[in-house]
């Protein structure tokens, strides 16, 4: 479990992590994610007191379209949190 700050206008690259699942849960601010799920691209945004659960193995990325940071905390069913880029 970790405590992440995404700035305005930055994103990551296209990554997933495995089998592992990731929570998380928005604390201020938006963060879109656009996950590549089984019935094509989910494109949405969560803004704070959401919560978004991408299901191991799922190739997703995130970004913050908002003008002030994203605080989150994201949690993953694994000790090591396994981050596998793929773009």
């Amino acid at each position: 479990m970790g405590v992440s700050v995404l700035p305005p206008g930055h994103n990551s690259v296209a990554h997933h992590h495995q089998g592992q699942t990731t929570i998380v849960c928005i604390i201020s601010g938006s963060m879109r994610f656009l996950v590549e799920g089984p019935s094509g691209l989910e494109d949405f945004t969560a803004s704070a007191g959401q919560i978004v659960v991408v299901p191991g193995g799922l190739i997703h990325r995130e970004e913050n379209p908002g003008d002030v940071d994203c605080l989150c905390v994201v949690a993953r069913n694994a000790e090591e949190p396994a981050v596998v880029n793929v773009a």
